[in-house]
């Protein structure tokens, strides 16, 4: 930089010292701190949202944004608290940050309507005393969930605990050793290389009293940490309803064991130049038009636009796989040995089909109600009576999409009615019914 600004100015312009522009950034945030303060104690309802998440080096991040309405009803969302997060992610924990956070911002408990989070423990716990008002489940994350779990993108299946029809045990050898681990960190290596999912994508691709004397005042340091976040870990089969089958239990463990290969032939590709250039150098006959790209897990909707991207160039990818020693100038013997062993089979190019076509609907749905300019409440009602009917409806279709369907059937029954509050159906419901 001061190179730059020695070139620019000819050596005329001098700029701050590093004491002087953090001392001005921390006089910013104070001015910045206090207005917010005046305005926010001047608004009758606030509706919050919540989000809590980790970075690559394992660092624990939380962020609470409040939502207000002006008088030609604008929705303005405006960030209070963002910050890392020390200790344990207990209730408490979260719900003293909070507190902490709106009483700085000036927002009292009683003018609070409603908090949206996901659907985690240590949530629901914060949200137990209702002090922020209704708690509702944020609808997209609770689709990741049920497609996450009822397809079986990322984690395979726990036999002690799946659901089934019988009392038999079950192996699941069919599935790679491959450990969740493991494939986490290729995939990040490859991340670093290449570009990600958004990469030239077009399209489809969160009642007590303020004055009470058992509020602990928190410091600011409080949430400034080190300390990891603690993976939570999803079970396939722990859901309240529906008996799953020994057949839809292997069809999971498959369907992991190919998004698996899928996974490793993309990483081989782009991470290497030759047949990255290979297949970017051949333009796909229909969309999405972008160069084929990884899934991640936190990224919702990105194991559809692989599968999408993926397919399209199925004649290139195959074409790659087939013939490995025409790269033989620049891939050695044994990495074109380790491609040709990524082949995928007819029934696995039919089997993504099939996965691909499912998750459509669910992209869809997603892309609808992550809108920022627009409440989606009246919208999840109308969106989940869709998927109901995508899901429930009787189609001509390959017996192996029904399957898998019956599978996310039982999830979406768990997760949008056993373990979704009350308060939360009936006020959807509610505001669908205003909407016209």
């Amino acid at each position: 930089m001061q190179h730059f600004l020695q070139v620019a100015f000819d050596g005329l312009y001098r700029g701050p010292c590093t004491k002087t522009v953090r001392s001005t950034i921390k006089q910013m945030y104070l001015i910045y701190r206090e207005d917010l303060r005046k305005v926010m104690s001047k608004v009758n309802h606030v509706a919050l949202t919540g989000d809590m998440w980790s970075n690559s080096r394992r660092q624990s991040f939380i962020c609470i944004t409040a939502h207000v309405m002006t008088n030609v009803y604008e929705t303005i969302p405006v960030l209070i608290g963002f910050r890392r997060f020390k200790g344990r992610h207990t209730g408490e924990s979260i719900r003293n940050y909070i507190d902490y956070e709106l009483k700085r911002s000036g927002i009292e408990s009683h003018r609070i309507i409603s908090i949206t989070t996901d659907g985690a423990s240590n949530f629901e716990s914060a949200m137990s005393t209702f002090q922020f008002g209704y708690h509702f489940k944020c609808t997209s994350h609770n689709l990741n969930l049920v497609v996450n779990k009822g397809v079986c993108l990322w984690k395979r299946p726990n036999p002690n605990k799946f659901p089934f029809t019988n009392d038999e045990n079950f192996s699941d050898n069919a599935v790679q050793s491959d450990s969740e681990e493991e494939v986490s960190d290729t995939y990040s290596d490859s991340e670093e290389k290449q570009d990600d999912v958004n990469d030239d994508q077009a399209t489809p691709s969160t009642n007590s009293s303020d004055n009470s004397s058992s509020t602990t005042i928190i410091s600011e340091d409080e949430f400034s940490s080190d300390e990891e976040l603690d993976n939570e870990e999803y079970d396939i089969g722990d859901i309240g309803g529906g008996m799953l089958d020994e057949e839809i239990f292997n069809i999971l463990l498959n369907n992991l064991q190919v998004l698996r290969q899928t996974r490793k032939l993309i990483v081989f590709i782009r991470n290497h130049q030759v047949t990255r250039d290979f297949v970017s150098q051949r333009k796909p006959t229909k969309p999405p038009y972008g160069n084929i790209v990884i899934d991640m897990k936190i990224r919702w909707n990105s194991t559809q636009i692989m599968l999408e991207r993926f397919l399209n160039r199925q004649k290139d990818i195959q074409a790659i796989v087939a013939s490995p020693d025409q790269f033989k100038s620049s891939l050695t013997k044994k990495k074109q040995i380790k491609l040709k062993k990524l082949a995928l089979t007819h029934d696995n190019w039919d089997l993504l089909q099939i996965i691909s076509s499912i998750l459509g609907p669910f992209h869809q749905a997603t892309e609808m109600l992550s809108g920022q300019t627009y409440p989606t409440l009246a919208l999840a009602y109308y969106t989940i009576k869709g998927l109901e009917n995508f899901l429930w409806k009787e189609q001509d279709e390959p017996e192996l999409a029904r399957a898998i369907k019956k599978s996310i059937r039982a999830q979406f029954k768990y997760y949008f009615d056993t373990n979704a509050p009350n308060e939360q159906k009936q006020l959807t419901l509610v505001k669908s019914l205003k909407t016209f």
